[in-house]
């Protein structure tokens, strides 16, 4: 059986948790900004720069998972954007 300690009101932790050593942080990255602009898969925002991708990421409940593509493999050409009409139109086919 699983023994619980009470670390603060309302926080529980495993007890064999606690004897571990925390990990030290040694090292900060840096990411500087995007070199591309893009469009969203998941609400069609354009995205230009970390800052909206962080906003885009909360407002939308997603994160970023293996993202990082090679360079050359995929050409980043500007963004062209066409009205909702249009692109439900392209996707009914209509």
């Amino acid at each position: 059986m699983t023994e619980w300690v009470e670390v603060s009101p309302g926080r529980w932790k495993r007890k064999k948790d606690l004897d571990k050593p925390r990990r030290e942080r040694t090292s900060l990255q840096v990411h500087g900004d995007l070199p591309y602009q893009f469009k969203s898969p998941v609400d069609g925002s354009v995205i230009d720069s970390r800052a909206k991708l962080r906003a885009h990421n909360a407002r939308n409940g997603v994160e970023d998972v293996g993202n990082d593509m090679p360079p050359g493999k995929y050409p980043h050409k500007p963004v062209e954007m066409e009205s909702p009409r249009e692109f439900l139109r392209h996707q009914f086919n209509r």
